[in-house]
C-alpha cells in the first residue's frame, strides 16, 4: 500500500513494469516503446486503468531523469527498490534483465521483448542461458509483443508449467522462507 501511495497509483490500476537492461552501445531512445500501442494491447485484456512503469537501469538514471512521458507512463527509475515495483505490478516486460526471474518467483508473468537480440549478443555482454530456454513468451517486434499480450489468458497454464520445468532444471531452491532459515542458522550459531 505504501508503494502505491508513494507513486500516486491505485490498487485498481493494471500495472505493467517495463525494465530493460543496461546497454553500453545503444542510445537511450532505442529503449522506449510505443506506449499508446502497448496500452491499447493491455486494454484488450483488462478493464482496469493501464499504467506503464518505466524502470531503467540505475546507470541510466541521470539520462532519463527529465524525460517527458505520456500520462499513462511513469518513470520509476529512481524508485529505490525494484522488489516493491514487482510486488505491485501485474506483469513485467524486459529484454535481457535478470529481474524477469524475480517476477517469475512472484508468480506473475514476464514477457521478453528482444527487438535487437543479435546486436545485443554481438556487442554487449551476452547471455548465461539461451533465450529459447526461458519460460517466458518471446517477442522480437512490438507487433509480436502485442499479439503475445492478447494471448496471455490462454498462455497462463503453459507458462506455469514452463516455469516449474525451468526451476527444476536450474535447480532453484527458493521456497519463500530463506530469511527464516538464515535467522535460525545465525541464532543457533550464536549460542
Amino acid at each position: 500500500k505504501q508503494t502505491y501511495k508513494n507513486l500516486g497509483l491505485s490498487e485498481n490500476d493494471y500495472l505493467v513494469l517495463y525494465a530493460p537492461t543496461f546497454r553500453n552501445n545503444q542510445p537511450i531512445e532505442a529503449c522506449f516503446l510505443d506506449n499508446h500501442k502497448l496500452q491499447n494491447a493491455f486494454q484488450t485484456i483488462t478493464d482496469k486503468n493501464v499504467k506503464i512503469l518505466y524502470r531503467f537501469h540505475p546507470n541510466l538514471a541521470e539520462k532519463v531523469k527529465h524525460i517527458t512521458l505520456p500520462d499513462n507512463v511513469i518513470n520509476v527509475t529512481d524508485y529505490f527498490d525494484i522488489q516493491d515495483l514487482i510486488l505491485i505490478s501485474d506483469i513485467m516486460i524486459t529484454d535481457f534483465s535478470s529481474c524477469a526471474f524475480d517476477m517469475m518467483f512472484s508468480g506473475k508473468p514476464s514477457l521478453i521483448y528482444t527487438n535487437n537480440l543479435n546486436q545485443y549478443l554481438e556487442n554487449e555482454r551476452g547471455l548465461y542461458i539461451s533465450i529459447k530456454e526461458l519460460p517466458f513468451m518471446l517477442s522480437s517486434s512490438e507487433n509480436e509483443l502485442c499479439e503475445n499480450i492478447s494471448r496471455l489468458a490462454d498462455y497462463e497454464e503453459e507458462y506455469q508449467n514452463k516455469v516449474k520445468e525451468f526451476v527444476e532444471k536450474m535447480g532453484a531452491k527458493e521456497h519463500g522462507n530463506s530469511c527464516e532459515k538464515i535467522y535460525k542458522i545465525i541464532k543457533d550459531n550464536l549460542k
